[in-house]
């Protein structure tokens, strides 16, 4: 998934926040006037990245479910577009178990001149400050299931999908707004996380990584506490697991960090002791990570 959206240009970093087999699809659309996401998931996982400035991601759960899907530590309403708010900087989705969404990401300039055009000036003004814009019933099925069709047979996109998109998104089929609850910390989050990723973490404790982010320990507890639900180290471990399992599973003999055996690999990331980091492994993907190493591809 990470490699998926990094071929669009988003830095992303995906997190299995739940411990199991993780089951469900990913589906995956590129063109050169917009792209396309599906997510099916059967346990949590969070995605987070920095945004483009010259895109727009609009979020829809397919079947209009509430408070499976969060934008930013905020449930996303039934019959909901999720994601327009045009004042942040990051987008972080939370996909609750069960949850089915669609992601549309649109050029934001292009969206912008056809809300204009299509008579979308409430829109333009709700998404200066809220991140969640709410469809008639109606209109919300209707562009999912178009979204969906383009997904299904990329052919069927028009030359202006963007135009299309709005002609179901515009001040006749939105309801409203739903008031932006700003977690202020989730900066805080996409910090830690991006240390984590570069492997600047390992041996830093709590007191020590809220230095290393320059703000107090109870921020940084509380930050992944209300975005993620549950604390800085254990988001950290949760991250070197995910980064165990995808060095376990890639197979590149050319490679210098080619995986040679789980050992090497665990301790590469600061798993020293084989016995806990092996049933942690299995809590979080259902399996032992000598099992992920067979099937690297």
């Amino acid at each position: 998934m990470e490699a998926l959206l990094a071929s669009i240009g988003f830095a992303a970093q995906v997190l299995q926040l739940e411990g199991g087999v993780l089951q469900g699809r990913f589906q995956f659309l590129s063109s050169q006037r917009m792209a396309l996401l599906r997510l099916q998931s059967s346990l949590g996982v969070s995605i987070g990245c920095p945004r483009k400035d010259e895109l727009i991601c609009c979020g829809f759960e397919i079947e209009g479910k509430p408070d499976v899907v969060l934008v930013h530590g905020q449930p996303v309403a039934a019959h909901a577009i999720a994601g327009v708010s045009l004042a942040l900087s990051h987008s972080f989705f939370q996909f609750l178990s069960g949850s089915d969404v669609v992601i549309a990401l649109l050029p934001k300039q292009d969206l912008l001149e056809q809300l204009e055009i299509c008579g979308g000036q409430q829109c333009l003004r709700w998404m200066q400050s809220h991140n969640q814009l709410l469809l008639h019933q109606q209109a919300h099925q209707t562009l999912v299931e178009l979204l969906l069709h383009w997904m299904a047979d990329p052919s069927a996109i028009p030359s202006a999908p963007t135009a299309a998109v709005v002609r179901l998104f515009n001040d006749d089929t939105v309801d409203g707004a739903v008031p932006f609850r700003r977690v202020m910390r989730f900066q805080l989050v996409f910090d830690l996380i991006a240390l984590g990723s570069r492997g600047a973490v390992e041996g830093l404790d709590l007191d020590q990584l809220a230095d290393r982010l320059s703000c107090s320990r109870r921020s940084l507890i509380q930050g992944c506490k209300e975005l993620l639900g549950m604390g800085p180290k254990e988001v950290l471990r949760i991250q070197r697991l995910e980064q165990v399992h995808q060095a376990l599973l890639r197979h590149d003999p050319k490679s210098a960090v080619a995986p040679q055996t789980v050992n090497a690999v665990a301790e590469r990331f600061g798993f020293q002791s084989r016995g806990h980091f092996a049933a942690a492994y299995r809590r979080q993907f259902g399996e032992l990570p000598a099992a992920s190493f067979r099937k690297r591809a």
